[in-house]
Formats: structure tokens, C-alpha cells, sequence
């Protein structure tokens, strides 16, 4: 198996071979941190997720156990969109190239999608951590601490 790699700029991905090894062939998403930023590395037979959250306003990570598939520490990406039924991505926390530290939980981030022809699309982001997945709950947003500027 062909090792991912991700050269970044800032919040920015400079390079990835994502797009070219097995995960990104697949249907698998991958999130990548830097810089304060989570990208989400959207491969070609996801890219109608594009159209999917044509209306959102921001994301929230939720992070917590996933008991009705057996799963202890899993992530869910919500797409809100206000509508009562947000678009949601589940995925393995082994999905993820890092994850901000708990003490991150409530604070905003920026978000962006990421495809094999480049950034397509950002937006505020906020995380939490949550007993039990799936959550689509929304995130209060009144409740959201200080932007992140550090690197995470």
C-alpha cells in the first residue's frame, strides 16, 4: 500500500498524493489538519457531495462512540443546513491524519473540501464531543469559543 502523503501551505495543501493511492480511488474521505484548518479530502466517487451541501451554513465535527456498529471512538461530519435533516459523513477516526485534542471541543475552525482539482469550497467549523454517534444535533452556536489560530 502506497504511503499518503500531504506537503501543506499554511491551511493549504500543496500537494497530496491522495487522489492517486487506494484510499483516495475509494470511497473514502480523509481529514487532514493544519494550521488551525481541517480539510477534508473528497475522492472522485464522492464529489456529489458537492451538490449535496450546496446549502450549508457551517460543520460541525462530533466525535464519540458509534455502539450500534460496534465502534468506540468514530466521527461524524455534519453539514448544516438548517433544514431538519443536515447531510452527515460517518467515518473511522483512523480516517484522519489528526485530531484536535478535546480541549478544542466548542471551538471554531475553518473547514474546507478538497478535491483532486483543488480547494472547492470553505467554511466555519466547529467541534464537540459527544457521548454517542450519530449525533446531528446542531451546534449552539452562541456557545462557540475564540476562534483557533494556533496550529493544531
Amino acid at each position: 500500500m502506497t504511503p499518503l502523503i500531504i506537503a501543506n501551505n499554511g491551511v493549504n495543501i500543496s500537494y497530496t498524493n491522495y487522489f492517486d493511492i487506494e484510499q483516495g480511488k475509494a470511497v473514502y474521505v480523509y481529514l487532514s489538519c493544519n494550521a488551525g484548518a481541517i480539510r477534508l479530502l473528497l475522492p472522485d466517487l464522492q464529489m456529489n457531495l458537492l451538490n449535496k451541501i450546496q446549502s450549508t451554513e457551517h460543520v460541525v465535527i462530533s466525535r464519540g462512540a458509534y455502539p450500534s456498529i460496534g465502534k468506540h471512538d468514530f466521527i461524524e461530519i455534519m453539514f448544516e443546513d438548517y433544514t431538519g435533516s443536515p447531510y452527515a459523513i460517518h467515518t473511522e477516526v483512523s480516517q484522519c491524519d489528526f485530531l484536535p485534542a478535546n480541549r478544542d471541543s466548542g471551538r471554531e475552525f475553518e473547514f474546507s473540501i478538497w478535491t483532486a482539482s483543488g480547494k472547492q469550497r470553505t467554511l466555519p467549523c466547529f467541534l464537540r464531543l459527544v457521548k454517542k454517534l450519530p449525533c446531528l444535533k446542531p451546534f449552539p452556536i452562541h456557545k462557540r469559543k475564540k476562534h483557533y489560530t494556533d496550529n493544531i
